[in-house]
Parts: structure tokens; C-alpha cells; sequence
């Protein structure tokens, strides 16, 4: 395989998602088949030993060009995208295109002092050898109008500079991590950032996102270090700035909600669990600056403060409506409690350990509020159980009431068709839950990214 001949295919396929191609949005299918395209002509050049250096970095170069171009026509595309079935196909072809840019940025092969740079109209790429001594170092990210562009510095500019589209400061700790990769030349971890001007290829699942206003206001700055699925920090968190990319959004900051965010690959949303706005750079109001303790894709999320405040009066309401029920179960137990002939009817002992269920479920509901993982997926987890030993109550009671409705002089079997229902109304929601969690490795409870909404 030649340059040339490559050169040649990457053009074939930039055609699917040419402006010129299609009068009409680009669709899925075009963007999963550019991706497949993209990803065959990585691996091949990633293994052919004839190519140079050189060309091998021409052809990044040209590579990133090609997805350059397909961000900017989904970005158009999506625009128009509305159904949820053709929301959910876009996003998952824009995550295939998000491992065609990971892909390439790990098939690169770089030496201390001799990183790759690639700059394009809405994508750039940065890769290099920092070397252990490296006592951490600053990417400042640059739009000059026509490419977007990466330099790598000592720590956060104080100052905004000309252009400047965001700052990200990767603490010493990551550069000291031990990496198994033999074949590569750089002696300590290779570090990888990307770069996209927009958020078009992070399209969140619409089942997972309640709020629809929700939205990236800030450029897509995504840090790895090659050979590390998974990078926390135990010390200094990792520390990013970015500029608003909207002018709408600077002149009224205050009337939005800011939330630093990082993408759950995982999920498709857009999730703020490890990183913390610190502050507004003092004097300006068109920049942001977070800390996250672990590596990934960041950006800034912003939502209109009159939604979130809607969101608070509904979970006020929701929380008020929480209490009355609490006290209405108690009240019913202790009326149950209080009268002899209520406490004779045999069902009226479901109904107690009916209203103690959902006692639990609305006492926890109100007491943890904010929480953090595993703590939340735990919580989950209790209250599918308690929601499902509710509802099992409640088929037990009617059972019961049938069966002493049709056999009326049965006390036997009425009081065994009590004691098998008890068994059942906490055995089987056990069950369900453990198999659930099972089957998904808990992912089926992990917390939903709704802004202004309790995870469960």
C-alpha cells in the first residue's frame, strides 16, 4: 500500500459526508461506513513497515482531515436530527468515529522530543513523549480562524491569550505511571490529547437525558495516556480552563447553570461525577475552570437557570408529597394498631408490612440526596426492591381477600397462602435485583446524567 493509494481512499470516503454529497442531513449509515473506511486504513498503515515516518504522518494528517470534515457536516446534520430513532442512530455512529480518532491517536509512534502536532479546522491532535522527569505540563489550545491549534507549555496562563479556546494542566502523577508497552520508544507513558471545537460526535442517548435545553457550550478536550484504560488521580486532581464558544453564553453566564462534565463512554451522556467547577477566571466572564480527578473527555455544560429552578420547585413538591406519605402510613398503622377489630383481620398484617415498605422507600428517597458512587448505584438497587416487595404486597392482599372470599371457612390454607405470601413479597424482588445486577455489572443502576434530577 502507497501514499498515494491511501491519499486516494481517504478522498473516496470524505466523500459520504461531503456537504456536496447529499441535499439532505447526513445520515447514520454514511458516518458508521466513513468510520469503518477510516479504521482499515489505520490498522494497514499502522503494520506497513515500507512507509516512512513521514508518510505515515502525512496520512495521519490527511485521516484527520477527513474526520475534520465529517464533524463539521454531523455538526450541520445534527441540527435537523429530531426523532428519537434517528437521534439514537447518529449517536451511535458518532461513537464509532470517536474510536476511529482514539484509534488513530494510539497507532502514532513518538520519541522524547519529537511529538506529533496535527492541526485542522475543528480538530487537533497532540501526542508526545513527555518523559519522567516532566514535572507536568500545560496544553493551551489556540483558534486562529482557520486551524485549531495545541502547544504545550509549563502551567495555566494566568492571562487570556490570543485565540485561546481552553487550557488543561496534566499534573506530574500522570507522567510517572508505569505503562506496559515495550514496543513503543518513549521511555515513560505516551500522553494523547484531542481536541474538537465542537461537541458533534457526543450525542447523548435521548432515553438517558431528561433535560433537552442541556448543552456544550466549550470545545471537547480529551487527555489519555496510551496503554491506561482507566486514569485517576490520588493527588492533584487534573486542573483545565475553557472559553465559552458562544458569545450568547458570555454575556449571560449568570442566567445559566455551569457544570463541568466528562463523557461516559459507557452510558453516551455527559456526567459531572469527579469533577468541580472552581471558579470564573477573576474579570472574565467568558471562561471556566474546573478540576477532575481522572482522565477523559471534558467540557462545559450549561443548562438555563429558569429550568433548574423549575426542576427545584418540582423536587420541593415531589419532597412535601414524600412527607404527608410518611405520616399518612404511619397514621394508618397506628389506626390499625389502635383498634382490636381491625388488628383481628388477618390481610390488616399486609397492610402493615405493606406501609412499612414504603415507609423505608420514601424515608430513603429524602435522606440521600446527594451521593456518590458506589453509594448511589447501591441505593438504587434498595429501592427496586422495595418498590417491587410494594407491589408484591399488594397482589398478596388481593390473593388473600380472593381466597377468603371463595373459600370462606379455609382458615388453614388462608394462613398458609400469609406465610407464603411473605416469603415471596421479599424472596422473589431479591432475586430480580441480583440477577440484575448480575447481568449488567451493575450497570443497569448506575446514575442517569438528568440535570436538576435524583440519579434514581
Amino acid at each position: 500500500i502507497t501514499t498515494a493509494q491511501v491519499t486516494n481512499e481517504i478522498n473516496k470516503l470524505t466523500e459520504l459526508t461531503s456537504a456536496k454529497s447529499d441535499d439532505s442531513a447526513v445520515s447514520a449509515v454514511k458516518v458508521e461506513a466513513l468510520a469503518a473506511g477510516l479504521d482499515l486504513i489505520i490498522a494497514a498503515v499502522s503494520i506497513n513497515v515500507n512507509q516512512t515516518a513521514e508518510e505515515k504522518t502525512e496520512v495521519t494528517q490527511k485521516v484527520t482531515e477527513a474526520i475534520s470534515g465529517a464533524i463539521t457536516s454531523i455538526s450541520t446534520s445534527t441540527k435537523t436530527t429530531s426523532t428519537p430513532t434517528s437521534k439514537k442512530a447518529t449517536a451511535a455512529a458518532s461513537a464509532k468515529l470517536l474510536n476511529v480518532i482514539d484509534r488513530l491517536a494510539s497507532s502514532v509512534e513518538v520519541k522524547p522530543n519529537e511529538p506529533l502536532v496535527i492541526a485542522t479546522p475543528v480538530l487537533a491532535i497532540n501526542v508526545r513523549c513527555p518523559g519522567r522527569e516532566s514535572s507536568g505540563f500545560q496544553l493551551n489550545v489556540t483558534d486562529d480562524g482557520q486551524k485549531l491549534r495545541t502547544k504545550v507549555t509549563g502551567t495555566l496562563s494566568p492571562a487570556p491569550f490570543a485565540g485561546q479556546v481552553a487550557q488543561f494542566f496534566l499534573p506530574k502523577e500522570a507522567t510517572d505511571k508505569e505503562v506496559n508497552d515495550t514496543d513503543s520508544a518513549c521511555p515513560g507513558p505516551v500522553v494523547q490529547f484531542t481536541v474538537q471545537k465542537t461537541a458533534s460526535l457526543f450525542v447523548e442517548d435521548p432515553d438517558m437525558v431528561g433535560n433537552a435545553s442541556r448543552r456544550i457550550a466549550t470545545s471537547v478536550v480529551t487527555t489519555k495516556i496510551r496503554g491506561v484504560d482507566s486514569f485517576v488521580f490520588n493527588e492533584t486532581p487534573a486542573s483545565m480552563e475553557f472559553n465559552l464558544n458562544e458569545e450568547s453564553f458570555a454575556d449571560k453566564i449568570a442566567l445559566y447553570n455551569v457544570t463541568c462534565v466528562y463523557w461516559n463512554v459507557s452510558r453516551r451522556v455527559w456526567s459531572s461525577d469527579g469533577c468541580k467547577v472552581v471558579n470564573a477566571t477573576p474579570g472574565r466572564v467568558d471562561t471556566v475552570r474546573c478540576q477532575c480527578d481522572h482522565l477523559t473527555s471534558f467540557a462545559i455544560l450549561v443548562v438555563p437557570m429558569d429550568e433548574v429552578a423549575a426542576s427545584d420547585e418540582a423536587s420541593l413538591i415531589s419532597d412535601i408529597g414524600c412527607f404527608l406519605s410518611v405520616a399518612s402510613l404511619i397514621l394508618t398503622i397506628l389506626s390499625i394498631l389502635m383498634v382490636k377489630k381491625q388488628r383481628e383481620l388477618g390481610h390488616q398484617r399486609l397492610v402493615i408490612l405493606q406501609c412499612c415498605v414504603m415507609i423505608a422507600f420514601f424515608s430513603l428517597f429524602l435522606s440521600v440526596i446527594d451521593i456518590e458512587e458506589p453509594g448511589c448505584t447501591v441505593v438504587a438497587m434498595v429501592m427496586h426492591f422495595l418498590l417491587m416487595a410494594e407491589f408484591l404486597c399488594t397482589l398478596a392482599q388481593a390473593v388473600f381477600l380472593a381466597q377468603r372470599l371463595i373459600v370462606v371457612f379455609d382458615n388453614e390454607g388462608a394462613t398458609f397462602a400469609k406465610k407464603l405470601s411473605v416469603v415471596v413479597i421479599f424472596i422473589l424482588p431479591l432475586l430480580v435485583v441480583l440477577i440484575a445486577a448480575a447481568t449488567t455489572q451493575a450497570e443497569g443502576y448506575a446514575p442517569v446524567a438528568k440535570v436538576g434530577e435524583r440519579h434514581w
